[in-house]
């Protein structure tokens, strides 16, 4: 159930500002909206809450078994300061190493020395140069010595000795920076892993004090919320005003607080064209399908339908059909099993798990009565199993569910809005979706199951009900669009048929790979090990495949043909009040 909210205009004296902010949020009942003031000091603060969450989520990348002391109060400042000398002396580290695998080809050269002998008239030269270069060094007639120190096919790096000064230019020289020393390089880096090894160990120590991590960054996005409270309020002279929402169940307290503290409150009903934020209380069977919306980041709108339970309802069975093996189910099964064994007490989790355990019961459901054991077929109904009879019972199982779905929605939105006309109208809607559902199983399953003439009433009547009810003669476009509605109502009844299509794909892929492993198998005693690989990669990408087919066609008959069929948008955003996160820690 969608619960009601109420629009809210809290007038305080300017004086009282934060005491009174202070008040509303531990009373923690009203998501403030609006903003009276330009954003800067929560911009500023946001900014750095950013980076202090940024620099929390890399310390468990490092561990340790205690928390190191600091001297500051907070650990968040000094894990930023600490992450970024430590990235200050990686990215030196890497210039370094760089620099070090350069001058590799050299040796290991003394600079010191090199230097020395310069000053002292021999003359010596780097050089890095072609086979035709090197050869005409050789050549040249003040040079005594050419050495090679090493080459490949393209290049030749070599050396130069001469007892007079020679022109470089003549020569493929290099030019030596200073810092261009291998001892140096390697009492830099040595130096530099010390500092990192010291980083890493304070950084550790960091990560191990992840309570105090947590409360900071929970006080952190609290003080962002206070900022934006306080530039959300208006001002008026010495009055402050501050607008947002509270459900309607909460509005008592609101008021009680109100009296204590001198407030004044305007409360009115939200128009539609305000942006009201969804608050839905959920009975512990529809919670279940919550972690998918939250997957989707989907919400219905305010003025919309919670159609949570026949999601969850139908959900399932699409996921059943779309995975449709046993085998499969029980390896989700037992997934879940672990995972719940492991996470179970971490609140976060149950939820998931719980749809997961409930995905795999049905799956398995589905396998066993249509027989489908990892691609291997065994028992099962006879209308499941006959191939005879497989293809049109599934086929006309997936117009059922359509018809069962559409109706069930139809009937819920007739039910919500509450007047004789959206009743009449959905009721004729319901009546076009079963003459949707005789066209489609005479088109492709049975042409003569069911008399024409059943098909005509039901598209006669529940057109003639459209008419009367369904469209606003007044806007054109509603009369050039209503035809072209009828017509998408035959194929989101059609639609269905996706269900039976990549669950019949599955089931071959499944047999295909265990055909391949079989064959390469009995081909040699050597091969067994071959085949049995090919049937396990073959298996889990089909499983991997049959994940990817339900996010794609479960979810979409879901939020697409259902949800245009009752108006939902899911255009909804959750209601998020002003609050102290650090409540109950």
């Amino acid at each position: 159930m969608i619960v009601p909210m109420k629009k809210i205009t809290l007038l305080t004296l300017a004086s009282e500002r934060d005491p009174a902010l202070d008040a509303l949020r531990e009373l923690g009942v009203m998501q403030i909206v609006g903003s009276g003031q330009p954003p800067e000091n929560s911009v500023v603060w946001g900014e750095n809450l950013r980076q202090r969450q940024k620099a929390a989520a890399r310390l468990p990348n490092f561990t340790a078994e205690k928390p190191i002391p600091f001297a500051e109060a907070e650990l968040l400042p000094a894990a930023e300061r600490l992450l970024e000398s430590f990235d200050q002396l990686s990215a030196r580290r890497g210039e370094l190493q760089k620099k070090q695998e350069q001058l590799a080809v050299w040796g290991d050269f003394d600079r010191a020395k090199l230097e020395e002998l310069r000053r002292n008239g021999v003359e010596i030269l780097l050089c890095q140069g072609t086979p035709a270069e090197f050869a005409s060094a050789q050549r040249h007639p003040d040079v005594p010595a050419c050495t090679v120190v090493s080459e490949n096919r393209r290049q030749v790096n070599f050396v130069v000795i001469a007892m007079t000064k020679l022109d470089a230019a003549e020569f493929p020289a290099l030019d030596l920076a200073e810092s261009d020393d291998p001892a140096a390089i390697r009492r830099e880096l040595a130096d530099i892993q010390a500092q990192l090894n010291e980083l890493t160990r304070q950084l550790a120590g960091l990560a191990a004090a992840r309570e105090q991590l947590e409360k900071e960054l929970a006080d952190g996005q609290c003080k962002l919320e206070f900022l934006q409270a306080q530039e959300a309020m208006s001002a008026h002279d010495q009055i402050n005003t501050l607008s947002g929402y509270v459900p309607e169940p909460e509005l008592e307290k609101l008021r009680q607080a109100a009296r204590e503290h001198g407030w004044g409150l305007l409360i009115s009903t939200p128009d539609e064209h305000d942006e009201v934020p969804i608050l839905i209380k959920r009975s512990k069977f529809s919670r279940l399908i919550q972690p998918l919306f939250d997957f989707l980041g989907i919400e219905p709108g305010y003025t919309e339908i919670d159609a949570s339970p026949l999601v969850l309802i139908f959900f399932t069975i699409f996921y059943a059909i779309i995975v449709g093996d046993a085998g499969y189910g029980a390896i989700f099964l037992l997934g879940g099993l672990a995972a719940l064994l492991k996470f179970g007490k971490n609140r976060a989790a149950r939820l998931p798990l719980a749809l997961l355990l409930i995905l795999s019961c049905a799956t398995i459901i589905w396998g066993v009565l249509s027989g489908n054991y990892f691609g291997l077929n065994y028992g099962g109904l006879e209308c499941l199993r006959n191939p005879k009879l497989k293809d049109q019972s599934i086929q006309a199982f997936c117009f059922m569910l359509a018809v069962a779905q559409l109706s069930c929605g139809h009937v819920w939105k007739a039910i919500h809005d509450r007047n004789w006309k959206s009743a009449a109208a959905n009721f004729g809607w319901t009546l076009v979706i079963w003459g949707n559902f005789f066209l489609s199983y005479q088109l492709l399953i049975d042409r003569d199951k069911f008399p024409p003439q059943l098909m005509y009433g039901l598209y006669g009547v529940g057109v003639f009900l459209l008419i009367l009810t369904g469209v606003n003669w007044r806007n054109p476009v509603d009369i050039f669009q209503f035809p072209f509605s009828i017509i998408n109502s035959f194929t989101d009844v059609l639609s269905y048929i996706r269900l039976f299509a990549v669950g019949m794909a599955g089931a071959c892929i499944a047999a295909s790979f265990n055909d391949m492993g079989g064959t390469v198998a009995s081909a040699s005693p050597w091969f067994i090990v071959f085949g049995v690989t090919i049937i396990f990669l073959g298996h889990l990408l089909n499983l991997a495949l049959a994940v990817m087919s339900v996010l794609v066609h479960a979810v979409r008959l879901n939020t697409l043909e259902f949800s245009n069929h009752i108006g939902l948008t899911w255009s909804g955003q959750k209601f998020h009040p002003f609050k102290n996160h650090n409540e109950g820690k």
